[in-house]
């Protein structure tokens, strides 16, 4: 397990501009939105942020009022495979939690569609 989801773990009331910074460093394209540390609370996306700005957002705008408070997710438990099928073309990040929401790992569509050789034609 990968713990490089950590550099793109923020709170709910870090800022637009601050958001973008960490997304733009970690250079994934997603920033995962924390309570207490690593409990899940949601997810931002780059795009996610463009449409803010376009929509009229501050940049000093708590993220909060733009992240997906309901993202796909997967449990630690799940079978690689069972997880792979959660993506489709709007979906290229699934945070993995456990039981009580914290973030486990983050996995990629192009990350696990490398590790699963059936995956792919």
């Amino acid at each position: 397990m990968s713990r490089a989801f950590e550099k793109i773990l923020v709170a709910p009331d870090a800022s637009i501009r601050a958001v973008l910074k960490v997304i733009d460093a970690s250079g994934l394209g997603v920033a995962l939105v924390v309570k207490d540390g690593t409990r899940l609370v949601g997810l931002v996306t780059d795009g996610d942020l463009r449409r803010a700005i376009l929509d009229g957002h501050e940049l000093d705008s708590s993220i909060s009022a733009i992240m997906n408070a309901k993202p796909v997710t997967a449990q630690k438990d799940m079978a690689r495979e069972e997880i792979f099928s959660l993506f489709d073309y709007e979906i290229r990040h699934i945070p993995v939690v456990d039981e009580e929401q914290r973030v486990c790992d983050l996995l990629s569509f192009n990350e696990l569609s490398k590790k699963i050789p059936w995956a792919l034609p």
